[in-house]
């Protein structure tokens, strides 16, 4: 079957999005970050989990280490695999060759400036990025020949350290990342990577991630209300939470139906 032009257009062009998309002025949008920005390349990576393409593969492989890592996640130094909240910021300084729209306003909120894109305390970036990589690892496990880049050690490795870096805490205690108390979407695929860590009997990570998630499950155990969103009406971060409960018993939750005016999710 003929892979669709206009779909991997997306990926091909995703280190040009910023150049692509000046006229959004949404740091989302053309960064690369959180749903609007995440959702092309999160799809991608699903599709080719589902339905690889070894000519779509070598263009995605492309994506992860020229754009995804060292790019939106660091590679090194102190936030190493910590993701950043954007690509694209607002910083005509730092890149004077880059025209920006000189007819939109750069002063709002959705307009970060550098040091702001680059912060990394995003909680709901992860899990994308997480999903990524753990999808490559699924491929190179089941089917051979389609990936050659790394071998499946290394995104299974990418996975878990972005998975631990999520759930983090600075020397203070505090979380280095936040929402993470919250619902994350796509949380679930942490279970997913706790499943295939165990497979592979990587016994000590396993335990290590089996460890953040509890302590995120006994949280929400001792709290009346736990599962708190960010906005009204907002669902999506039902299903990660709702495996988690499933995966700790003594965390059954159950969720109020949608809409409702203040949706949440209590113990029982």
């Amino acid at each position: 079957m003929p892979r669709s032009r206009p779909y991997w257009l997306l990926i091909a062009a995703a280190s040009f999005v910023p150049a692509l998309l000046n006229p959004f002025t949404s740091y989302m949008i053309a960064g690369l970050g959180d749903e609007g920005g995440s959702g092309s390349w999160l799809a991608a990576a699903m599709k080719e989990f589902g339905q690889p393409n070894k000519e779509e593969i070598a263009e995605y492989e492309q994506f992860i280490d020229k754009v995804l890592w060292g790019g939106l996640q660091y590679r090194e130094g102190p936030n190493k695999y910590g993701v950043r909240k954007s690509l694209f910021y607002y910083s005509p300084p730092d890149v004077p060759g880059f025209q920006y729209d000189s007819s939109r306003n750069w002063t709002t909120w959705s307009s970060w400036k550098k040091s702001e894109a680059g912060s990394i305390g995003r909680g709901y970036n992860y899990p994308h990025v997480v999903a990524a990589y753990w999808s490559m690892y699924r491929v190179v496990r089941n089917h051979s020949g389609l990936v050659t880049n790394h071998p499946w050690d290394w995104y299974l490795e990418q996975a878990y350290q972005t998975t631990k870096f999520t759930f983090s805490r600075a020397p203070n205690g505090r979380r280095r990342v936040g929402y993470v108390e919250l619902g994350l979407m796509e949380g679930d695929i942490f279970l997913a990577l706790l499943t295939d860590l165990k497979r592979e009997g990587w016994t000590e990570k396993a335990n290590e991630i089996e460890k953040l998630m509890k302590e995120r499950a006994d949280r929400w155990k001792n709290e009346a209300y736990p599962f708190g969103v960010r906005w009204q009406r907002e669902d999506r971060w039902r299903l990660g939470q709702g495996q988690a409960a499933r995966f700790y018993p003594h965390a059954h939750l159950h969720c109020s139906a949608w809409p409702v005016a203040d949706a949440r999710c209590r113990i029982v």
